[in-house]
């Protein structure tokens, strides 16, 4: 039975280039009827918080992937680290080292500059049993002994064999001076133990899994499958970070994507169904997914295309699911005020839309519907609803009111209110009448009448259809706000 595992260390948000991540590993056992470990990596106490453990497991929670097993936190298996640390030591494979980065850095900047690779000299080996006892209260780390000749390599599904001289690869460090692993230390004993059959990450971890390799094979340990899958890229094909924009789960959560599409198109950026499909449920996605279908290239962070893939999934919704799914995304704590990227003035305008929305959609949830059902085909993110429908404008757009809130247009507003008042069907069929027969009895163009009628409304000049809008604010509202732009006109 296929086994994976997604490991994240909790020094920050879960990226999206981890969470693509852990959605393949997450496909692959959903696909082959396998099993999802969860597995947080956080031996290093000092950047690591339970806060961002916390996030991690909200993001992957929020995406919709379910774990069989975990979390498990490597701070409670210490002692399991510390145990097999000291069966290679029996090896001979490994030693305790006294030195400190101070003892290394003359020797490190030495090789430096007679261009070599820098390899420990071992001096901690070197020491008698007199000096040992002397050096034996020091805080010591295990270093692991790698062979000067030869090469270590191992089969990678997506790149083939992979190689690397061992005169290359430094005597590493198993256990830290303060008790904690390594990272490779405790990936392997991890992986061993928990019996994960494949590792599937990103190709940046190549360079470990070399100094992984050598660890298995001290143990007699079997390997399991390595896949490593190229990075995600920004616009500028460099690897996608923070300077890109968003990057952090939750963040695009709070911009009001749904998860499901944020699952498909991290899904798709490395990995394809076949064919010119893009939006896929994830029962689709389920069966779809498989190994063989893995990319080699490095895959770009399109981020208007997600907005257009959100759409698609947004209008999937009945709009029953889809006031849910806003509610949801209202409700939601903001992230933003322990957010490590910093907030724009964009995220401002959403957190005040956030709540407009929130405190209006528990007084006028049947409203809210109607506003749905006539955006919907225009959203492309959850916080598509204008402001305009639940709170009066404040401004009105300088170009078009210097164009159509004139004392002309003003007169046409008196107008149009006093013969919108007067109907007692307020339907779109009746209001578009209305709004032609005026246009007809003055002679002019209706969109004369429209383009000022909207500002009113609205405070902008663009927006859906003038007739369905009329008819969801309501006759109330759109009174109120023909007398107010009146007013304000004056």
């Amino acid at each position: 039975m296929i086994k994976v595992r997604i490991a994240p260390s909790p020094t920050g948000y879960l990226h999206v280039g981890t969470a693509r991540t852990a959605i393949f590993n997450w496909l692959l056992a959903r696909n082959q009827k396998g099993k999802f470990v969860l597995r947080i990596e956080d031996t290093d106490i000092k950047r690591s918080s339970q806060e961002m453990t916390q996030s991690i497991i909200d993001s992957l929670k929020w995406m919709g992937l379910n774990w069989d097993e975990g979390p498990i936190l490597q701070c409670d298996r210490l002692e399991n680290y510390k145990k097999n640390a000291e069966e290679l030591i029996k090896t001979k494979l490994c030693d305790f080292c006294y030195c400190t980065e101070e003892d290394l850095k003359p020797r490190k900047q030495t090789a430096l500059a007679e261009k070599k690779s820098w390899k420990c000299d071992r001096p901690c080996l070197k020491l008698s049993p007199d000096e040992r006892q002397k050096w034996i209260a020091r805080p010591s780390a295990v270093r692991f002994f790698t062979e000067s000749d030869g090469k270590v390599s191992f089969m990678d599904k997506l790149h083939g064999e992979l190689t690397k001289d061992l005169h290359d690869i430094e005597d590493f460090i198993l256990m830290k001076s303060d008790g904690t692993p390594s990272y490779n230390f405790a990936c392997v004993v991890d992986d061993h133990e928990m019996g994960i059959t494949h590792i599937l990450r990103g190709e940046d971890h190549i360079s470990n899994t070399f100094k992984q390799i050598i660890i298995y094979k001290a143990f007699g340990w079997e390997p399991p499958v390595f896949i490593h899958v190229p990075m995600i890229l920004g616009a500028d094909r460099s690897k996608l970070s923070k300077r890109h924009g968003a990057v952090s789960v939750l963040e695009y959560r709070d911009k009001g994507i749904l998860p499901e599409t944020l699952v498909n198109f991290l899904a798709l950026l490395g990995w394809s169904p076949g064919g010119d499909r893009e939006v896929l449920s994830m029962e689709e996605l389920i069966s779809e997914f498989s190994l063989d279908k893995l990319g080699v290239t490095g895959s770009i962070f399109d981020y208007q295309k997600l907005e257009w893939m959100n759409g698609e999934h947004i209008n999937r919704l009945s709009d029953d699911e889809l006031l849910k799914k806003i509610k949801d995304c209202i409700d939601v704590p903001n992230t933003q005020h322990f957010s490590e990227y910093p907030v724009s003035e964009i995220d401002n305008e959403l957190s005040k839309k956030r709540e407009i929305l929130k405190k209006f959609i528990s007084e006028n949830e049947e409203y809210t519907k109607k506003v749905i059902a006539l955006l919907k085909p225009r959203m492309k993110t959850l916080l598509d609803m204008e402001s305009y429908f639940f709170v009066e404008p404040t401004e009105y757009d300088e170009k078009g009111a210097g164009k159509y809130l004139t004392q002309e247009g003003k007169q046409r507003l008196e107008l149009l209110k006093t013969r919108l008042s007067e109907l007692t069907e307020f339907s779109v069929e009746n209001i578009e009448a209305v709004i032609r027969k005026i246009a007809e009895e003055l002679g002019i163009g209706a969109g004369l009448l429209i383009h000022p009628l909207r500002l009113a409304l609205t405070g902008k000049t663009v927006g859906p259809s003038l007739f369905h809008l009329v008819e969801v604010l309501g006759k109330e509202r759109v009174v109120q706000r023909i007398e107010k732009t009146m007013a304000w006109i004056k």
